[in-house]
């Protein structure tokens, strides 16, 4: 559990677009998404494909949509989908997207 920025830190999703579909900022109002999740297995094969060519290595980040970082914590997790695991950031998004609209109303 943690808070947006946490959550982008983790999935090394870049700022500003969602950690857990392929969704980008300017339709991230958009309910329900039509956008598919994250693919892990793509995420999975951009960061494993350092070990062939550092050029070959941003360019799969590039199309995983995930950031160019070396060895994630969860590159050799057994059984874990990272961005399956991000949960709802209910404090931020409560609080402050509707407790502080009420009280501004």
């Amino acid at each position: 559990v943690g808070d947006y920025p946490e959550q982008c830190l983790v999935t090394c999703s870049y700022f500003g677009d969602c950690p857990v579909c392929d969704c980008q900022h300017s339709d991230l109002g958009v309910y329900p998404s039509p956008h598919p999740l994250c693919s892990f297995g793509a995420a999975l094969e951009a960061v494993r494909s350092l070990s062939e060519s550092p050029d070959n290595f941003a360019t799969a980040c590039k199309d995983a949509n995930i950031k160019p970082i070396q060895h994630p914590f969860w590159e050799d997790l057994p059984h874990v989908n990272i961005f399956q695991s991000i949960t709802v950031d209910l404090l931020h998004q409560l609080y402050q997207g509707v407790f502080k609209h009420l009280v501004a109303w």
